[in-house]
């Protein structure tokens, strides 16, 4: 009961921080702490450091400590303290949590939802269930705050755009018997609307809580929606069966870095123009029967 109340209670001074830190900078925290989320429940070396090193716990808190600086120190610097023991105390959360199996889990009751040929989806939340999982309740949970859900949103864009990362084998490419452009616009199109499907509970809480500002959430899926289109053309642009393209990467980086700069907004809207038709090109040597 006393942890209860002491967790309660810097959960409420974390929140006046909040209010204190203004919408950017609570933003931007935001955003690192969900990051910082994703890295955590993504490492797949907690077998490993269990069974070699007997405190292993303590070499996380300190792995996780000596990440966060950049973030304490200068919050330190401004006497932002209660914000800095709140980021010690989500460390102590975090140390118990064990290596959580992916074959232990059972995702028929959700992934019956998912069509057979949004395979992308499938394969990637077979891989990231638990961390979708989390940034999605995280989301939930912090859905009051302003800044809550149009930071889960982005989140939770940057793991959707991981789903499309590899290059499917080219049976299945082939199994939609379609031209290369009617495959671009089937891609974006399912693409964006499983998202909007995932984000559905998401933007009608920040709605509820937040109506004065239904702009910035119009603001931000128009931007999410560029970059969701961008990476579907930058895929197929490189696209070869089974394979990975480290340009398509780098490419999708890039056009994660313009869409949080809106200046360099039009730079994306170029290189889009430029990789539809070398999607086009590169599609048909593949999708040539379908002419």
């Amino acid at each position: 009961m006393l942890a209860f109340q002491f967790i309660t209670l810097r959960i409420k001074q974390s929140y006046r921080e909040l209010l204190a830190l203004g919408l950017g900078r609570s933003i931007f925290l935001l955003l690192l702490i969900g990051l910082g989320e994703i890295f955590i429940f993504k490492r797949n070396d907690k077998p490993f450091l269990k069974t070699h090193i007997a405190n292993h716990q303590m070499v996380y808190g300190l792995e996780y400590f000596f990440a966060g600086l950049p973030l304490l120190l200068p919050l330190l610097y401004n006497g932002h303290f209660v914000l800095c023991g709140a980021y010690l105390l989500v460390i102590l959360l975090l140390l118990p949590i064990p290596p959580i199996s992916q074959k232990a889990i059972t995702y028929n009751q959700l992934l019956w939802l998912i069509p057979n040929e949004d395979f992308e989806w499938k394969s990637g939340l077979r891989k990231a269930i638990w961390m979708v999982s989390l940034v999605w309740l995280t989301g939930m949970g912090t859905s009051w705050l302003i800044g809550g859900v149009p930071v889960t949103l982005f989140i939770l864009s940057i793991i959707s755009i991981g789903f499309y990362e590899q290059g499917e084998p080219l049976p299945m490419l082939l199994a939609f018997e379609k031209k290369p452009k009617a495959i671009l616009g089937y891609k974006m199109k399912r693409l964006l609307i499983l998202f909007a499907g995932l984000n559905a509970p998401l933007i009608v809480l920040f709605m509820v809580f937040h109506p004065q500002y239904w702009y910035l959430l119009v603001i931000e899926w128009l931007l999410l929606a560029n970059l969701h289109v961008f990476t579907i053309l930058v895929k197929y642009a490189f696209y070869q069966p089974n394979d990975k393209s480290p340009a398509s990467q780098t490419l999708v980086a890039i056009g994660i870095f313009c869409s949080l700069m809106p200046i360099f907004l039009p730079v994306v809207w170029l290189l889009a123009i430029r990789f539809y038709g070398k999607a086009l090109n590169n599609l048909n040597t593949y999708l040539y029967d379908f002419d």
